[in-house]
């Protein structure tokens, strides 16, 4: 059977701003490398500040937390604005494999149901792209499945892989 998915907005408590408490939010993802723990780190600090906001991913039956990710909205350049996924991370035991009976990963499903948030953004606010920053190359096959293409655009770091998929491209 297969699991609905419930995508929540996060508002962090002031109990965040003690390293204990986000260390101890940190370890309930399980990250699996310090280049995870550090992103989960940010991911929680750029909430709390309200540079980013955080949802969680919820399996609906279980209230199990699968997922979580950020976004905010940004203007490069002043030419367009872009809803940004700032960080997707799901947990080690979600990944690699498809979820529940649906035929598709659980990092596509939420990424599907990203593309639907931009659409709702974009009926408030002028909203041209939908960007993410690849965290290595071997997910970049898995985005360009879904319509998302490399941009070429100056970069701080020669192995950042920024990758955007226009808001209108499904709005027909």
């Amino acid at each position: 059977m297969s699991q609905v998915l419930l995508f929540e907005k996060v508002v962090l408590p002031k109990a965040y701003r003690l390293p204990s408490v986000v260390k101890k939010a940190v370890s309930a993802f399980s990250p699996q490398s310090e280049y995870e723990r550090s992103w989960l780190f940010h991911c929680f600090e750029r909430s709390l500040r309200r540079e980013a906001t955080l949802y969680y991913v919820r399996v609906f039956a279980t209230n199990e937390i699968v997922a979580l990710f950020t976004l905010s909205l940004a203007a490069p350049e002043q030419k367009t604005s872009w809803l940004i996924i700032d960080y997707l991370y799901v947990l080690p035991s979600y990944r690699k494999t498809q979820f529940q009976q649906t035929g598709f990963k659980l990092s596509e499903l939420v990424i599907a149901e990203i593309m639907l948030m931009a659409q709702k953004i974009s009926e408030l606010v002028t909203l041209d792209l939908l960007a993410l920053q690849a965290a290595h190359q071997k997910l970049t096959d898995i985005y360009t499945a879904m319509g998302f293409v490399p941009l070429n655009r100056a970069r701080k770091h020669r192995d950042e892989i920024w990758m955007a998929i226009s808001v209108s491209a499904g709005a027909d």
